[in-house]
């Protein structure tokens, strides 16, 4: 009931189905400002939410995926502002062609991601978030 958020506690109550879409980021922000050091957390509020939405129902995620890849997202965006070292994905080349328009759609949300945080995602984070899209 928490994470469902107060404006939906009617719904909850009642034992109704409550879309994701209003599901709250709230507590995913708190817990990012903690753990997140090279990232302003305004950009982070301001980007993420309508492209992991956008991606969640493309992808059709569930409520914990979506989280998932959120917060996978916010860190990749610290980790690579941050330049600290980026673990090596194995077989992302066979990802990407098992994969195309999944990796097609994934650059598109990528690219979104360079433009407004100034930086590039290398191939090994592209292909974890392919992985995590297509519950790989």
């Amino acid at each position: 009931m928490i994470e469902a958020g107060p404006e939906n506690i009617d719904a909850v109550l009642q034992f109704q189905a409550i879309s994701e879409s209003s599901l709250s980021y709230d507590l995913l922000y708190e817990s990012l400002a903690t753990s997140l050091n090279h990232v302003p957390m305004i950009k982070i509020r301001k980007v993420l939410p309508p492209l992991i939405n956008t991606m969640s129902n493309h992808f059709d995620l569930n409520h914990d995926q979506k989280y998932g890849l959120f917060i996978h997202i916010a860190c990749m965006i610290d980790r690579i502002i941050g330049k600290e070292m980026i673990k090596e994905t194995k077989h992302k080349e066979d990802l990407f062609d098992k994969n195309p328009e999944a990796h097609k759609y994934v650059m598109h949300c990528i690219h979104a991601i360079e433009k407004s945080f100034g930086i590039i995602v290398n191939d090994d984070e592209v292909a974890v978030v392919l992985m995590m899209c297509c519950k790989l």
